[in-house]
């Protein structure tokens, strides 16, 4: 969740760094430069610690930012500098502002864009699907713990839902399983998270994750949002 919603970049202001590796043609990407750091320091005596804190909460999504390794070592190593207080208003100014840019984005997902982030799911075996039934997509966000955090996310991304149809129908003329085979690679993944107890907004940044191919490019981000928002409308993914 930390990473998809802050674009997989540093949340230091005057960063926003890449935090993923690009691939090479030997390496596949990697995500090693960017680090998870505490707000609330992981222990009383360390960095921002408090003994009050609750202890369970400590490895949570809301007590987590995500910094490059440069900025991670900084905000610890001068604590009364880099407050809790600071690093919150940093974390949700961040997904502020990551939320502005993908909407931009959004706006401009075409045909190209849609290529780039469905080529890879095709590779998958097609799975044989029998059940055709539609569910209201506020039923399945409730079926599913989806929060009102990933509401915003299908709001986004169905803008699109017209354009993914029409890119997908123009694709079966010359191929009539590209349908099933699309949506068979957000199925084998979405088994895969779900088998290792992904669930809710977890197992939804995880899919909008894949979809992107993990990186921080925004039109990538939103392309890949916009396929996943309209195959789970159309209920291809998640629980029905």
């Amino acid at each position: 969740m930390l990473w998809g919603r802050s674009a997989a970049r540093c949340n230091f202001p005057s960063c926003r760094r890449d935090c993923v590796i690009p691939a090479t043609d030997h390496d596949h990407a990697s995500p090693y430069i960017g680090k998870l750091a505490h707000i609330v320091g992981s222990s009383d005596d360390g960095p921002r610690g408090d003994a009050d804190y609750p202890k369970e909460k400590l490895d949570t999504y809301e007590n987590l930012i995500l910094m490059c390794s440069t900025h991670h070592d900084e905000v610890d190593a001068q604590e009364n500098t880099y407050t809790t207080d600071m690093l919150r208003r940093w974390k949700c100014e961040h997904e502020e502002w990551v939320e502005r840019t993908l909407q931009t984005a959004m706006v401009q997902v075409g045909f190209k864009e849609l290529e780039d982030v469905c080529s890879f799911l095709l590779s998958t075996p097609c799975i044989p699907e029998s059940d055709y039934r539609l569910t209201d997509p506020s039923v399945k966000m409730q079926r599913n713990g989806l929060t009102n955090s990933v509401r915003m996310l299908l709001d986004m991304g169905a803008a699109k839902g017209p354009t993914v149809q029409s890119y997908i129908l123009s694709r079966v003329e010359g191929d009539y399983e590209y349908p099933e085979r699309l949506k068979s690679g957000f199925l084998a993944e979405y088994h895969r998270l779900f088998t290792e107890n992904q669930r809710g907004d977890e197992l939804f940044e995880s899919l909008r994750a894949f979809a992107s191919g993990g990186g921080a490019q925004f039109h990538r981000a939103a392309a890949g949002l916009a396929v996943l928002c309209y195959l789970f409308q159309t209920c291809e993914v998640f629980d029905r």
